[in-house]
């Protein structure tokens, strides 16, 4: 005679990963002003930071949330974050400018991708530790200096309409134009002037940002 066990309990399920990860900076981080560069905890609504272009940004907002180990990467200077004059720490969904081999081999330089993204272990790699994530409201995107790389933060009200779905490239012109003739065979790119620089858009689903994973 062969027993059976038969249970009627639902099967155990790890807890899903919210849909949207972190963005924002840890304490600490440089951002530049009219008044110079400051510590990102010192900002205050209503201050005025200047972005990449030099162009005048009102900050709207400034939020304070505690972020998990497993949501927080910390970015060393190197080759991976060209401009980066400082460690600097950013919830996992932050887009800044980095580059690596996979963003060689499809863009031919670097992207402005989610920090989750590009982990390596060596130059981008996740904490152990909890920390407080400072988050800026701005009422449009731009990109800003953290530390001097480039990051993307998004506007109030843009981020409701694109769902924050964007990937981007603020680089030099040469690497700009090298991007945009990359991005003439991808599917659903769209180019965004920032000055003298190029932002390069894409919308979920694109093939490029499939293959940055």
């Amino acid at each position: 005679m062969v027993a059976y066990n038969i249970s009627l309990a639902p099967p155990l399920r790890k807890p899903a990963r919210p849909a949207t990860r972190p963005q924002g900076f840890a304490r600490g981080t440089l951002v530049r002003t009219i008044f110079g560069q400051r510590p990102v905890e010192r900002l205050m609504a209503g201050d005025l930071l200047l972005d990449t272009d030099g162009q005048l940004v009102t900050l709207r907002a400034l939020r304070q949330v505690r972020v998990e180990p497993e949501d927080l990467v910390r970015i060393a200077p190197g080759e991976a974050a060209p401009g980066l004059e400082r460690a600097l720490i950013v919830g996992a969904d932050q887009k800044l400018a980095l580059r690596d081999w996979r963003t060689d081999l499809i863009y031919g330089s670097g992207v402005m991708a989610c920090a989750a993204q590009m982990v390596d272990g060596r130059s981008l790699r996740q904490l152990k530790v909890a920390r407080q994530l400072f988050q800026l409201e701005v009422g449009s995107d731009c990109v800003i200096h953290a530390n001097g790389l480039p990051a993307l933060l998004r506007g109030s009200a843009q981020g409701a309409q694109h769902g924050g779905q964007r990937l981007g490239q603020v680089f030099g012109d040469q690497a700009g134009a090298d991007l945009a003739r990359g991005l003439d065979m991808q599917p659903g790119a769209r180019r965004c002037g920032l000055g003298h620089r190029h932002l390069a858009c894409h919308q979920p689903g694109d093939q490029a940002r499939q293959h940055i994973a």
